[in-house]
Parts: C-alpha cells; sequence; structure tokens
C-alpha cells in the first residue's frame, strides 16, 4: 500500500480508498500496521464499519504520539516532514486525539530496543522512535513488549509470530 506524503487527511483518504477496494472481497478481515500504518487502521474503523473483521495489531503505533516529534519541531527543516509527522507529537495533535478506544480486539506491540544517544529527545524506555508507554491504547485485548527497534520491527521474527499468534487466539503468548 503507497501513501501520498500531505495532510493527515490526504493520506486518511488515500488509506480509505484502498482498502475500501479491498475490502470489496467477501473474506473475513484482520488488520496489522506498523507506526503510523496502526493509527491509519484504528482512524479508519473509527469511521468505516467491516462487514466481517477479525482481529486488529497495532506495531510500534504511537498513539499518544512521540516526544521526538516535539524534540525536533522547531529545527529549520522539520516543515518539510510535512503535517502527518506534525501530527505525532505529544504537545496536542487533533489526529491523535481523534482516535476511539477500539470496538475491536486490539493487540499492541512494542519495542524496547532503544538508541543510546536518544534519551534527551526520548526519556524512558522506546524503541528508538516511540516511548513504550506511548503505544499503549485503553481497551486493548493484550500487550507486548519485544527486543527490537522501531525500524527493524517490520522484518522482526519473533514480532510476527506474535502478530500472528494474535490473530489466531486474540493473544500474545
Amino acid at each position: 500500500m503507497v501513501l501520498k506524503t500531505g495532510s493527515t487527511i490526504d493520506i486518511r483518504a488515500d488509506f480509505d480508498a484502498q482498502v475500501n477496494e479491498i475490502l470489496k472481497h467477501d473474506k473475513k478481515w484482520h488488520f496489522v500496521g506498523h507506526s503510523l500504518g496502526g493509527l491509519l487502521v484504528r482512524s479508519y474503523l473509527d469511521r468505516h464499519e467491516v462487514g466481517d473483521l477479525g482481529r486488529v495489531v497495532n506495531i510500534g503505533s504511537p498513539a499518544k504520539g512521540t516526544p521526538i516529534v516535539d524534540y525536533i519541531k522547531d529545527r529549520w527543516w522539520f516543515p518539510s516532514a510535512g503535517e502527518v509527522v506534525l501530527s505525532l507529537g505529544q504537545s496536542g495533535s487533533d489526529f491523535l486525539d481523534s482516535l476511539n478506544p477500539p470496538y475491536y480486539q486490539l493487540g499492541v506491540i512494542a519495542g524496547n530496543l532503544e538508541y543510546t544517544d536518544n534519551e534527551e529527545a526520548i526519556p524512558g524506555v522506546d524503541d528508538g522512535v516511540v516511548p513504550v508507554s506511548s503505544t499503549k491504547v485503553n481497551g486493548m485485548q493484550d500487550f507486548i513488549v519485544l527486543p527490537v527497534n522501531h525500524t527493524r520491527m517490520r522484518y522482526d521474527d519473533e514480532t510476527m509470530r506474535q502478530v500472528l499468534h494474535f490473530l489466531k487466539s486474540g493473544g500474545f503468548t
């Protein structure tokens, strides 16, 4: 799935259109999203009914934002990152604030393999981009922290094993 850069609204509209096209097929649907992708899945499910909705997994998604955005937002180059990145800070975000607690079974995977030189930007336990505490969602079904950094989560064997286990059973091992 390819998303255009631009505003959060542009990206949500493009995401919605692509998901709507896929959902035309009559099947049970599970959703898995990494980082912003997990937030887009939640936003989609808040605004659309999915007939045969299965389970949902968010991987490293900054449900409560990430302090690294607030830390770098005053840099001269930051506005070029776009509105979407700006909406992921912890200093207030209409996008993050608009997300409802899940009415579906949601599993959340966080990483805790942080970079040692980012403590000033992201204090505490994190995956190098998102604090573990920021990934938690009120109403989630299950939660697990794995020793993996934010970027590697998508390719990590244990992360994928946990995703599949949650989709099959509704819980992590």
